[in-house]
């Protein structure tokens, strides 16, 4: 029996998939704005119980290699700190919008 593509499994993994390539193109974008490099992006991932090492982050960041989607999200927060710390009012995981009353 052959899968049917419109089944919601799919379409949430593909939104991963994309979610994912977003975050890994705003996270190389915080490195060149920013001083800091992938160590340094890899110590504040770590800082917040990341479980990667920095060579599963590198061949994420060069697409040879798919993260669970909570790894990318704590990727993510760790590359707003350095964002943050380096004066920057962007950030790399969405912000909750509020709407206005």
């Amino acid at each position: 029996m052959e899968a049917d593509k419109d089944q919601p499994e799919d379409k949430s993994e593909n939104e991963s998939q994309d979610e994912s390539v977003g975050v890994r193109l705003q996270l190389r974008v915080a490195l060149a704005l920013t001083d800091y490099n992938l160590s340094d992006l890899w110590v504040a991932y770590f800082g917040i119980t990341g479980a990667l090492n920095e060579q599963d982050i590198t061949a994420w960041l060069t697409g040879r290699k798919d993260l669970p989607r909570s790894q990318v999200a704590l990727l993510g927060l760790a590359a707003d700190e350095l964002l943050e710390q380096s004066g920057y009012d962007l950030r790399v995981t969405p912000q909750p919008h509020h709407p206005k009353p």
